[in-house]
């Protein structure tokens, strides 16, 4: 929002200007401690310094010092150095009483539109006013200068804020585009890796299973070579007593059975190579499996120990959305303190219209027909 089109500035003096200080001291008096906001305003061709109210920003006072202003204090209170050491020298005078170096500022009251300030360095034997001010209530155009200043800052601030909103909003939505993004592209992982795991744990029992089958089979088969080889040799003994006793048919038929039985020996060894081979392949098939498994997951996990990555996966993706839910109210929040900045810019517009107003009607307009105004723009500064 823009508010430039809201405020209007009647009452800019064209003049060049510099702040030196603007902070927050605490000041003593009869009533006892208080707080104000100091600014210290560097001009042309002299100094200004307002003593301001926290609870009351449009109550204030100024004192304004001149080099010629200056030599009579320099005079009044024995003062030893010229005006162009006086300047930064005053201003961490103020810089003392903030950080409460050793220096405290009092407030003696002469009236209601004047008052003074006493800087006083505090000592083990006696207190020392270091220097002593005066301030007065401000006039009209001192007045309306303020006014300007006060709402000149507070669009500022105001401009200062909206465009960090907008940053910050524009941060946010960038921030939950890629933790969707990031969300939706680990939620498809996570959803690819549980299928590869499914897939790979299926492949990896059928070839278990598969296996555990060949193995029973080859020692089955084993078996069965012993006791052939076993037969073979009773068939042997057997037919070299045949040919000792010379029975001839007996033997060609123990001849015949020994044939079969030495023929069934070399297919059973043939298919037990065969099974040989086949178990090394299924071995280094599952061993292959194993190390993409240790590849994907990490060295000696387990089934549980995958599922416990898998959990831990999830918790970052519930990690993420929470964040995405912290930022949405963060930006809310901002939201907030923007428009509640908004309220407090159209209150002090207000009471300066009033007081514009009121001080119109009670005093004559060619008073102001001495001083130079127009427009302010903080923009043009």
């Amino acid at each position: 929002m823009n508010f430039r089109s809201k405020i209007f500035y009647p009452f800019k003096i064209k003049t060049m200007h510099e702040s030196l200080y603007s902070d927050k001291i605490t000041v003593y008096s009869s009533k006892g401690a208080s707080v104000m906001k100091v600014d210290i305003i560097k001009h042309e061709t002299y100094i200004e310094i307002r003593l301001i109210e926290i609870e009351n920003i449009f109550t204030l006072f100024i004192c304004t010092i001149s080099e010629s202003d200056f030599y009579l204090y320099k005079k009044e209170q024995d003062i030893l150095v010229k005006y162009d050491r006086f300047v930064p020298i005053l201003v961490n005078l103020f810089y003392k009483v903030k950080n409460n170096v050793d220096l405290t500022a009092n407030i003696i009251n002469k009236s209601d539109k004047e008052l003074r300030l006493q800087f006083i360095e505090q000592n083990e034997f006696r207190n020392i006013v270091k220097l002593e001010l005066p301030f007065q209530k401000p006039e009209e155009f001192q007045y309306r200068k303020y006014l300007g200043d006060l709402l000149g800052r507070m669009e500022k601030d105001n401009i200062a804020l909206i465009k960090e909103n907008k940053i910050l909003r524009e941060k946010a939505i960038k921030g939950d585009q890629e933790k969707n993004s990031k969300i939706k592209y680990l939620e498809s992982e996570n959803t690819e890796i549980r299928k590869r795991l499914e897939l790979m744990n299926e492949e990896l029992n059928s070839i278990e299973m598969k296996y555990n089958v060949e193995k029973e089979e080859f020692y089955s088969d084993k078996n069965k070579i012993s006791e052939l080889e076993k037969i073979n040799t009773q068939l042997n003994y057997e037919l070299e007593n045949l040919k000792k006793a010379n029975y001839r048919e007996k033997y060609e038929e123990k001849e015949k059975e020994a044939k079969d039985h030495r023929m069934r020996i070399l297919e059973l060894e043939h298919k037990s190579e065969s099974l040989n081979r086949e178990l090394e392949e299924m071995k280094k098939e599952k061993r292959k499996l194993e190390y993409d498994l240790e590849r994907e997951f990490g060295a000696n996990l387990n089934a549980e120990e995958i599922k416990s990555k898998l959990s831990h996966l999830e918790g970052r993706i519930k990690t993420y959305k929470q964040e995405n839910r912290e930022k949405k109210e963060k930006i809310e929040q901002l939201q907030s303190e923007n428009k509640s900045l908004v309220k407090k810019l159209e209150n002090a517009q207000n009471v300066y219209n009033h007081f514009l107003k009121s001080k119109v009607e009670d005093n004559d307009i060619d008073n102001l027909g001495n001083y130079s105004f127009e427009p302010e723009n903080p923009h043009n500064k």
